[in-house]
């Protein structure tokens, strides 16, 4: 799995990418509609500061930037574990029904993956 870390970020990147693509060509590319709509709309609000921090990291990604930010590169890729969070609430809040299922399938498949980066020991002992 973690071969693949850097090719999954990406594509998670990617996929971003296409998903604010498809909202700005709903909004006909009006971007006073855009800036509106994420200050009005909660779940579009943390969808955009997700997008951000997702951008960060891609642009952070190279091997070139990983050396020149050295021990500050892997705090701010830590943040993937925030952008999770903010996706999955995104993704909640968006939903047509209170009961739609998919997004609580992403919670369940990612709440163990993020359990599993917790370091137990170190957060039971303090």
């Amino acid at each position: 799995m973690i071969k693949y870390r850097r090719m999954i970020g990406v594509f998670s990147f990617f996929y971003a990418c296409l998903h604010l693509s498809i909202y700005l060509i709903d909004q006909n590319f009006e971007f006073q509609l855009v800036l509106a709509d994420v200050m009005k709309r909660p779940y579009t609000t943390i969808g955009f500061s997700a997008f951000i921090l997702l951008f960060l990291l891609a642009i952070t990604s190279t091997n070139k930037m990983v050396r020149r930010l050295g021990k500050r590169w892997k705090k701010l890729h830590k943040s993937i574990y925030l952008i999770i969070i903010l996706v999955i609430v995104h993704f909640y809040w968006q939903a047509k029904s209170s009961m739609d299922i998919e997004p609580m399938i992403y919670s369940l498949i990612a709440s163990p993956l993020l359990g599993f980066r917790i370091n137990w020991k170190r957060w039971l002992n303090s």
